[in-house]
């Protein structure tokens, strides 16, 4: 019978997901039951359900916040990346400048009084709004120590539901194979640079978030209107944190729409990003350009231009640093860090020859993204910043972490090299525990 979905014919191949369905008139639609297409499966993956797959992602979940919550309480203040930075621009958001600050009046807190700033002016030039977030659990007459917690759990928040939701999403695409789950749980939880973040106060808070709501979107662009309503919603989020992780997530989510062509997608995402654009238009209105101010504008460093082969020299060199908590990790770790990246771009480019496959389009929307981006990020690095290793971050791409996760875990569904998934396994464990200590 039409349309029954025991009918062999109908079936995706075993062990490869299942495959894009034509929706009436020929146009790709993402994946249902047989002779439903536009509906979302009951699960993304043809295999019985792992029965621990379930215990695994809350134990990866309830670790990564023991971890991140410790953090919170140990961190020194002010912690790394900018958490004083982060901090002062809520505390001028407090005081009334509202979501149009001046930056070129805007200075940051004195650590000795939280009431007072002090001549220094801040560097942070990102839309206010989750700055006007963090502002409302932000005591400024505590001492700096007891005052950053609140803002630091308010943070860890938008944080842990991003993971929450990623956990979610990859177990319908992994749940019934135990060591490609394990490897998207290890790589998702423990990511060394990620749970540093998660620590402090920094707007990768809210750009997690985005990357969290467009991946848990993707598992369910068959469910209308949610999937594609969650990630224009995390192209939003992402946009009004940083335009860096706005791009990327922009890239992954334009990626799935030129291979899908769906018009609610399409709309969900042109709305998002009008939204998303409204804070840049007035910024680039009142100082004409995107990026108003820079450490490398306040702090005095001298611009250079580079030419291309030094700049892309020093790019290379210093982004594997940015994995690991510690800026100076070892050299087999910096390898087990590039070998990994390695393992997300063969996982994009098997994502290239399953396209057909919503698990492959994930995966090879994230390795363009990856690429595109980073290209994006070496460009600015070489001509905003006159050449600063400021500009080589790894964590510009954390909001796109749990589609590259997604990536390496499609590479370890590999039945034909039974060795893949346990090195991959065994690749994660090493890299991101090792990162992790100092």
């Amino acid at each position: 019978m039409q349309g029954d979905p025991t009918d062999s014919a109908l079936m995706p191949p075993r062990g490869r997901g299942p495959g894009l369905l034509l929706a009436p008139g020929g146009r790709r639609a993402w994946p249902g039951p047989a002779g439903a297409a536009g509906t979302w499966p009951a699960r993304s993956y043809p295999g019985r359900r792992w029965r621990f797959g379930g215990p695994a992602g809350l134990l990866a979940f309830l670790l990564f916040l023991g971890l991140a919550l410790a953090g919170v309480l140990r961190q020194p203040v002010p912690g790394p990346h900018d958490e004083w930075q982060h901090l002062s621009y809520a505390a001028a958001v407090q005081a009334g400048a509202g979501l149009r600050p001046r930056f070129e009046a805007q200075y940051q807190l004195d650590e000795s009084d939280l009431g007072r700033v002090t001549g220094a002016l801040n560097y942070i030039g990102h839309p206010a709004p989750y700055y006007a977030y963090v502002a409302l659990f932000l005591d400024r007459t505590l001492p700096a120590g007891h005052a950053v917690l609140l803002p630091r759990l308010a943070s860890l928040a938008l944080f842990a539901a991003a993971i929450g939701l990623v956990l979610v999403a990859g177990r319908r695409w992994f749940g019934d194979d135990p060591l490609a789950w394990l490897c998207f749980c290890g790589l998702v939880v423990l990511c060394p640079k990620q749970l540093l973040t998660a620590q402090q106060v920094t707007n990768d808070a809210l750009a997690a978030l985005g990357g969290g709501l467009a991946y848990w979107g993707a598992a369910r662009l068959g469910r209308a209107p949610a999937g594609a309503a969650a990630i224009g919603l995390g192209l939003l989020l992402a946009l009004w944190a940083k335009l860096n992780a706005g791009l990327v997530i922009g890239l992954w989510a334009g990626c799935l729409l030129l291979y899908l062509r769906s018009w609610r997608l399409f709309a969900s995402l042109a709305v998002a990003g009008l939204a998303g654009a409204l804070p840049y238009a007035d910024i680039l209105a009142r100082y004409g350009r995107l990026v108003p101010v820079t450490w490398e504008s306040v702090t005095g460093f001298t611009h250079r231009p580079l030419p291309l082969a030094e700049g892309l020299g020093l790019f290379l060199g210093q982004y594997p640093l940015g994995w690991s908590v510690e800026e100076t990790p070892g050299p087999l770790l910096m390898v087990a860090f590039l070998a990994l990246l390695g393992a997300m771009l063969g996982g994009a480019w098997l994502g290239w020859r399953r396209r057909e496959e919503p698990a492959g389009l994930v995966a090879l929307g994230a390795g363009i993204a990856f690429v595109l981006g980073t290209l994006v990020q070496l460009g600015f690095t070489l001509t905003v910043l006159g050449g600063s290793r400021g500009g080589a971050a790894f964590r510009y791409v954390l909001p796109l972490w749990p589609m590259l996760a997604h990536a390496v875990a499609l590479l370890a569904r590999q039945p034909a090299r039974p060795w893949l998934p346990a090195g991959l396994l065994a690749l994660v464990l090493f890299a991101s525990i090792g990162g992790l200590l100092r």
